[in-house]
């Protein structure tokens, strides 16, 4: 799930919009000159993981992603252009994994919420964060 989520945002237009996008929190060894020219980064991460459903015929586990989008800029359509920009990369999209005859798999993601505001983190207190939260499906065959 985590490689196909990466997969799908470094092959975009989008990736060249923001400074990258990192699992969970971006790494101390990341300064602000690394992604100075850039309006925000993305970090995500799982936030949740419920019980598999199983079947006789299939397995489907449904983990929430969560999307964190950060800009220091006090200007929200910054950020809500970055934030429209992941939403039509990921809403309602299914990826297809790679398959074997044993066990083919796809994910299919949902959009939950998306939800703007300022970031009191940021430089100033005028930045702003946007989270977005996605249910991925993921359907083995059995």
């Amino acid at each position: 799930l985590l490689t196909a989520i990466c997969t799908r945002f470094n092959t975009s237009s989008l990736s060249a919009s923001a400074d990258g996008l990192y699992y969970y929190e971006v790494p101390e060894s990341v300064t602000i000159a690394d992604y100075a020219g850039f309006p925000a980064y993305i970090t995500y991460f799982v936030v949740g993981n419920p019980k598999p459903l199983v079947t006789t015929t299939s397995r489907i586990e449904s983990p929430l992603i969560q999307f964190s989008i950060f800009s220091d800029d006090p200007n929200a359509m910054t950020i809500n252009t970055i934030a429209s920009g992941l939403m039509a990369l990921y809403d309602d999209v299914t990826l297809n994994l790679s398959q074997t005859s044993t066990d083919p798999q796809c994910i299919t993601i949902t959009r939950i919420s998306a939800i703007p505001y300022r970031d009191p983190d940021s430089k100033d207190g005028k930045g702003w964060m946007y989270t977005i939260d996605y249910r991925a499906d993921i359907v083995s065959l059995r």
